[in-house]
C-alpha cells in the first residue's frame, strides 16, 4: 500500500511539472513573448495548486477522508471527458487546445487575459491533479499501515515526481516530441493517474485504519500565529526562487537552462526537509544561513571584485578544456555559484523549519493549504506586485531581508527590555553605516556632503587617505577600506543579534537601507557631473528598462542609450543632435547594406518592423512613405515616442514619414494586415538577449512572407550572444523552399556602430538586388549563401516543436 500511494504522488507531481511548460509553449504563439508566459503562467499554476489544496482541506474536514476516497474518483470523470471532447471536437485534433479569441489583443498588462486562456486551457484538468499531494497523504493517514501516523514523507515523494517532471520535459520530452504528441503523453498520464487514485481509495475503504487513530476534534488546534509562520517559511523561498532566476539570466547570462536550476533545487530541498530525518542537516542549514545572508547583502552592496580562489579558476579551465573553449569568466562563475547556494541554504532552512513544525496528520490538508498560499504570496509579489511598486529589482534584497527573519529563535525571553533592543540595535547600525558612508564618500566628492561645516573634517581625513594612496598607487586599497570600516562594524554587530531573528532581520534591513539613501543622494548629486549616468529607469509587464545619458570624451558627443537587462535596445547621439541611425543599425552596416541595394529598401512603398526599441529603424523611413512598428509594450512605444530621450520617431513624422505604432503581438496584429502590404519587413524584437521562440517558427516566417509583396525582402536580426538562431533560419528557408543570405558584421570602428549579425529572406533572387554584390574591407563578400550544414542541423522549429537546447552554445 505504501508502494502505491507513493507512487500515485509521485505520478501526479510529475504531471504538474510536465505541463506548465507545455502550456507555456503552446500559448507561446498567441500571448506575445516569453516574459509575459513564464510570469502569468508561474501565477497561474501557483493559484491552481492552491485550488486544489484549498479542495482537499475542506473535502476531508467536511466529508472525511472516507467520505472523499467515494467522492473524489467519481469527479475525476469531468477532466477526462473534457479531455476526450476536445480532442475530439477541437481544431486540431489535440486534448489540449488553446483558443485563440481568448488571447490578448494589445493590451498594456495582458496578465489577466491570459490567466482566463490558461484556465479555459487547463484549468480543470491542472485542478484535480493538484489535489494529489494533501489528499493522498491524509488518505495515506487514515489506512492501517504501519507508517500511516506520520505520512508526511509521502511529500517527499511529491516533489521527487516534480523535480523529475522538470528535467525530463526539456531534456527528453521537447526535444523529440512536437506539442500535439506532448497533449496526447500527458492526457495519458492524467488517465493512468486518476485510475492510481481509484485504487488509493479502493485500499483506503479495504484497510482503514484502527479506531483510536486521531481524529480531527482531538487534535491540538491550529494558532493563527502557526499559520502566519507557514505562510512566511513558504513564501520567502517562493520568493528568492524567482529573484534568482532574475539575477542570473539578466545579471550574469541570459541562458534558458538557468530558469530550470533553481526550481528544481526549489524542489529538491523539500525533498530533504521532508524526507530526511537527520538533525545535523537541520543545524548545519541554521549555522550557514546567516552568515550566507549577510554575505549575500554585502555581494549586493558591493559588487563582487578582484580575484576568487584558485578552486573556482581551476574549475573553469578543466570545464572549459573540456568543451574546447573558455565558457564564462571566473566572475561570472562565483556569481552563478554563490547565489545559487545562498538560495540552497535558505529554501533548505525555511523547508526544513516547515517540516519540523508540521501538525498531526488530522491536520495535515490545512497544513498544506497554509504553505501552498505562501507559495502564491510570494510569487505574486515577484510577478505582479514589484513591477508594479519597483523600478529596479528590488525582489532580491527585500527577499533576503525576509529570510532573516526566519532564522531559527534562540532562547532568549521576550522581556520588555529585548523588546527595546530590538528596536534600538538596528537604529543605531542604520547611523553608524549612515555616516561611514557619507565620511567617505565626503572625501570622494565635494559635492556629497555640501559645505556643511560638520563634514569638513571627515572629508579633509577621507581625502587626506585617499590622495595618498593615490599617489603610491594602491587606490585599490581605499574601496577595501571603505567596504570594511562602513559595513564590517555593523555586520558583525547584526551576526551577534542570531538569537532574536526580529533584531536580526531589522539589522540586516537597517545596513541595506542606509547603503542606498546615500548611494541615492550621491548618484543624484553626481549625476549633473558624471560622464555616464541613468537618466530613466522604467519598469512594466516585460522587464525593466533604462535610458543611460553617456558622454564619450574621444568623440565629444553625446549619446542616448536603451538597455533592457543585458542588452542595448537602441542608440542615439543627441548632443550635437543628429537622426543618423546608430548601433545595429547603422548605414556602413548590414541594415544599411539592406536599405542602399535592394529594390525593397530604395522604394518608397510601405514597409514594416517588428519591435521599436529606441525607434532607430524610422530614421530609414522617406517622406510620404508608411512605415509600421509592431510593438508590445507601452513603455518601449512612450520612450521612443518623448524627443527627451530618443527623438527618431519624431523626428520621421516631421519629415512627412507616415508612421504608425501598432500595439499588440507582433504575429497576432501581423495577421491583421493585407497581403503583399509591405516592401520590406525586418524582424528585431528581443527580451533582453533573446528573440521570442514564436517569432522564428515556420509558421511565423510564412506569415511574414505572404505579408510581403512578390519583390519584397525579410530581414531577420539574430544576434545572440548564446544561441545560434542562423541554424534555425537556415533549416526554416531550406524547408520552405526560399533564398537566405547571411551577414555577420563584426566592425564596430565607426562611432556608435554595434556589431550585429542579419539574415534576409526573399521569395527570389532578384529581389536582394545589388546586396549580394557587396564587399567587406578585405575584398569579400559581406552577404554570404546561409544553408543547411548536415554536420551542424538544427531541427526544423515549428509552432509545434521547437528545442533551445539543440541550438544552444556556451561560448559567449
Amino acid at each position: 500500500m505504501r508502494f502505491l500511494f507513493s507512487f500515485t504522488i509521485f505520478v501526479g507531481a510529475a504531471l504538474l511539472f510536465v505541463v506548465q511548460p507545455m502550456i507555456g509553449k503552446m500559448i507561446l504563439p498567441l500571448a506575445g513573448g516569453t516574459p509575459a508566459v513564464w510570469t502569468t503562467c508561474m501565477v497561474f499554476f501557483q493559484a491552481a495548486l492552491l485550488g486544489g489544496y484549498y479542495y482537499a482541506h475542506v473535502g476531508t474536514t467536511r466529508l472525511g477522508p472516507r467520505g472523499m476516497a467515494g467522492l473524489h474518483p467519481a469527479l475525476l470523470g469531468l477532466p477526462l471527458l473534457l479531455l476526450i471532447a476536445t480532442a475530439l471536437f477541437a481544431p486540431g485534433g489535440s486534448p489540449l487546445t488553446p483558443i485563440k479569441s481568448l488571447a490578448p489583443h494589445g493590451t498594456d498588462y495582458p496578465f489577466f487575459p491570459l490567466a482566463l486562456l490558461l484556465f479555459v486551457l487547463i484549468g480543470l484538468p491542472f485542478f484535480f491533479v493538484a489535489t494529489s499531494a494533501p489528499l493522498l497523504q491524509r488518505w495515506f493517514a487514515d489506512t492501517d499501515d504501519s507508517a500511516a501516523r506520520d505520512p508526511y514523507f509521502l511529500y517527499a515523494a511529491s516533489n521527487l515526481g516534480s523535480f523529475l517532471g522538470l528535467i525530463l520535459y526539456p531534456a527528453v520530452i521537447e526535444r523529440y516530441m512536437p506539442l500535439k504528441q506532448q497533449a496526447f503523453l500527458w492526457a495519458g498520464g492524467f488517465a493512468v493517474w486518476a485510475a492510481l487514485t481509484a485504487l488509493c481509495a479502493a485500499a483506503l475503504k479495504r484497510n482503514p485504519g484502527p479506531a483510536e487513530r486521531m481524529t480531527l476534534a482531538e487534535a491540538p488546534p491550529i494558532t493563527w500565529p502557526q499559520r502566519l509562520r507557514w505562510i512566511g517559511l513558504s513564501a520567502v523561498p517562493s520568493s528568492l526562487m524567482l529573484s534568482v532566476i532574475t539575477v542570473i539570466t539578466t545579471d550574469v547570462a541570459p541562458i534558458p537552462l538557468f530558469f530550470v536550476i533553481p526550481l528544481g533545487i526549489y524542489l529538491l530541498t523539500f525533498v530533504v526537509a521532508f524526507g530526511v530525518r537527520a538533525k545535523w542537516i537541520f543545524s548545519l542549514a541554521n549555522l550557514a544561513l546567516p552568515m550566507l545572508l549577510l554575505g549575500a547583502l554585502l555581494i549586493r552592496i558591493t559588487p563582487i571584485e578582484g580575484n576568487f580562489p584558485k578552486l573556482i579558476q581551476s574549475i573553469i579551465d578543466l570545464t572549459s578544456a573540456a568543451v574546447g573553449h573558455q565558457i564564462f569568466t571566473e566572475e561570472i562563475t562565483c556569481q552563478i555559484m554563490y547565489y545559487l547556494g545562498l538560495f540552497t541554504v535558505i529554501a533548505l532552512g525555511c523547508h526544513l523549519a516547515l517540516a519540523a513544525s508540521r501538525p498531526p496528520a488530522a491536520r495535515l490538508t490545512e497544513f498544506f493549504l497554509w504553505v501552498s498560499l505562501g507559495g502564491v504570496l510570494g510569487g505574486l509579489f515577484n510577478a505582479v506586485v514589484a513591477p508594479m511598486i519597483f523600478v529596479e529589482h528590488t525582489e532580491l534584497a527585500i527577499g533576503l531581508i525576509a529570510a532573516c527573519f526566519c532564522v531559527a529563535p534562540g532562547k532568549k525571553a521576550g522581556g520588555l527590555r529585548e523588546l527595546a533592543l530590538d528596536l534600538i540595535v538596528p537604529a543605531l547600525l542604520f547611523a553608524l553605516v549612515f555616516v561611514m558612508l557619507t565620511a567617505f564618500n565626503a572625501g570622494e566628492s565635494e559635492a556629497a556632503a555640501g559645505e556643511s561645516i560638520f563634514w569638513s573634517a571627515p572629508r579633509s581625513l577621507m581625502s587626506g587617505f585617499r590622495d595618498w594612496l593615490n599617489q603610491r598607487n594602491q587606490l585599490f586599497w581605499y574601496e577595501r577600506a571603505k567596504t570594511l570600516l562602513c559595513y564590517g562594524p555593523a555586520v558583525l554587530v547584526a551576526f551577534f543579534c542570531l538569537d532574536r531573528p526580529v533584531r536580526f532581520g531589522l539589522a540586516t534591513a537597517a545596513i541595506f537601507f542606509a547603503h542606498t539613501l546615500v548611494t541615492a543622494e550621491v548618484s543624484r548629486r553626481e549625476s549633473g557631473s558624471n560622464s555616464t549616468y541613468s537618466l530613466m529607469a522604467g519598469r512594466s509587464f516585460f522587464g525593466t528598462l533604462y535610458v543611460n545619458h553617456t558622454f564619450d570624451s574621444t568623440e565629444g558627443v553625446t549619446y542616448h542609450k536603451l538597455v533592457h537587462g543585458t542588452t542595448v535596445h537602441g542608440l542615439q547621439q543627441v548632443d550635437p543632435k543628429s537622426g543618423e541611425p546608430l548601433s545595429y543599425y547603422h548605414r556602413l552596416g548590414p541594415v544599411g547594406d539592406l536599405f542602399a541595394c535592394t529594390p525593397a529598401g530604395k522604394s518608397t512603398r510601405p514597409i514594416a518592423f517588428v519591435g521599436l526599441g529606441s525607434g532607430s529603424l524610422s530614421a530609414y523611413g522617406q517622406p510620404g512613405q508608411s512605415v509600421t512598428f509592431y510593438e508590445i509594450d507601452a513603455l518601449i512605444r512612450r520612450l521612443a515616442s518623448d524627443p527627451q530621450y530618443f527623438h527618431y520617431v519624431t523626428d520621421a513624422k516631421a519629415r512627412g514619414v507616415k508612421l504608425d505604432i501598432i500595439m499588440g503581438d507582433a504575429r497576432l496584429r501581423l495577421e491583421e494586415a493585407a497581403p503583399g502590404a509591405y516592401a520590406l519587413l525586418a524582424v528585431d524584437a528581443f527580451s533582453s538577449d533573446s528573440i521570442p521562440v514564436h517569432l522564428l517558427t515556420r509558421e511565423a516566417i510564412q506569415l511574414y512572407m505572404d505579408k510581403l509583396a512578390p519583390d519584397g525582402v525579410l530581414a531577420l536580426h539574430v544576434s545572440n550572444r548564446y544561441l545560434k538562431l542562423d541554424r534555425v533560419v537556415a533549416r526554416i528557408a531550406a524547408d520552405l523552399g526560399l533564398p537566405a543570405y547571411q551577414c555577420y558584421d563584426g566592425d564596430e570602428n565607426a562611432p556608435g556602430k554595434s556589431r550585429s549579425d542579419w539574415i534576409v529572406i526573399a521569395k527570389s533572387e532578384s529581389s536582394f538586388g545589388d546586396l549580394l554584390k557587396v564587399v567587406d574591407s578585405s575584398g569579400e563578400l559581406r552577404w554570404k549563401s546561409l544553408g543547411v550544414d548536415p554536420k551542424n542541423d538544427a531541427p526544423l522549429w515549428t509552432d509545434d516543436f521547437s528545442n533551445v537546447l539543440d541550438v544552444f552554445g556556451w561560448k559567449r
